[in-house]
């Protein structure tokens, strides 16, 4: 994926690679392409990434359709659902199979400190039952999320200490 000591924003180029996700039933490779700030598919032997989350052209922002430099990202094999760190607007996205806009499932929106808030986080996993936890970096704390009928989550408990 991406050309040796070149960087940029068309399909075939990245712009520093941050985190990845290869999928263990088709060896595709979910590359967060950070600087671009999208999420780049690469199927085996492709010359091209495409992108999956995130705008295609690489221009960050803080709506819907857009991200910005993200860090980390799982992808849900069975669903093909695309889950992302989107650190510096300080949330969490949930991007459906195919869809050209993202769904904020954990945090309201805006950057502190508050049981619902996050100030960026770079790391996140899902435990056995579902909820979701979060490396919230600059609050130096782990948040946990329950997940409700896999639509937002809300935050689960306040005070969290740093783990």
């Amino acid at each position: 994926a991406g050309k040796i000591d070149q960087s940029g924003s068309t399909a075939e180029l990245l712009s520093f690679p941050q985190g990845l996700y290869v999928t263990r039933t088709d060896d595709d490779i979910y590359v967060v392409d950070s600087a671009n700030s999208r999420i780049q598919k690469w199927s085996k032997n492709s010359q091209q990434g495409i992108t999956v989350a995130g705008l295609k052209n690489g221009i960050a922002g803080n709506d819907s359709t857009s991200l910005q430099n993200l860090i980390n990202v799982f992808v849900d094999e069975l669903t093909k659902v695309i889950y992302v760190a989107d650190t510096y607007n300080h949330r969490i996205v949930r991007w459906l199979l195919n869809a050209i806009k993202g769904d904020v499932i954990a945090d309201i929106g805006s950057q502190g400190n508050g049981i619902d808030q996050l100030n960026q986080p770079d790391d996140f996993t899902f435990g056995s039952n579902g909820n979701l936890y979060v490396a919230d970096l600059s609050n130096n704390r782990i948040q946990l999320f329950r997940l409700k009928e896999n639509n937002l989550c809300s935050s689960a408990v306040s005070g969290l200490s740093p783990l």
